[in-house]
């Protein structure tokens, strides 16, 4: 229950940066860009042939989702569609996929899992990192510049409780 409430959390404020609402409270990623050298986050695609592809696409390479739900409103990344899976969670808009989340046991590309600590995420990913910190939510982030990734991790203790990836697009208005 908590990991779900995490998850909602870090869907929300996800939800407000790409709308630019309260931006002045919770920076986008974007806002970054200047301030981080960036890294190559293309072999990110939470176990997809890669973001940017059909909700059939999905489907087709992942079966059907143990749910599919529609958003609307303030908690809708611009709203669109979830499917969710066992080990990821897909966030569809304009009928593609712009963003996921992982689950359970599932790793990053550079094998980071939740519950791993920040000086693992650091050893797999470096230090040129930002933070977005908003009262107690603290999300570090990377990014890649030439693909137009952004891969986030919600620390809470130092320890990542929940992980988000994202193309750019999701945060341009």
């Amino acid at each position: 229950m908590r990991k779900t409430m995490l998850l909602l959390l870090a869907a929300m404020m996800l939800a407000l940066a790409a709308c630019g609402a309260k931006k002045e409270a919770l920076p986008s990623p974007l806002d970054y860009i200047d301030s981080v050298t960036g890294i190559d986050l293309a072999a990110e695609t939470g176990g997809l042939s890669d973001l940017g592809i059909s909700e059939q696409e999905v489907v087709a390479q992942r079966g059907e989702p143990t749910f599919r739900g529609t958003l609307k409103g303030a908690t809708s990344w611009r709203g669109e569609v979830i499917l969710d899976y066992e080990d990821f969670t897909y966030n569809l808009n304009g009928g593609q996929v712009d963003g996921y989340s992982l689950k359970g046991d599932a790793a990053t590309a550079r094998q980071v899992k939740i519950g791993d600590d920040k000086s693992r995420i650091e050893a797999q990913y470096g230090k040129d990192y930002y933070v977005r910190e908003m009262d107690q939510i603290r999300l570090m982030g990377y990014l890649d510049k030439q693909n137009g990734r952004v891969i986030e991790f919600l620390l809470e203790n130092d320890r990542a409780t929940v992980i988000l990836v994202a193309d750019f697009a999701m945060y341009e208005s």
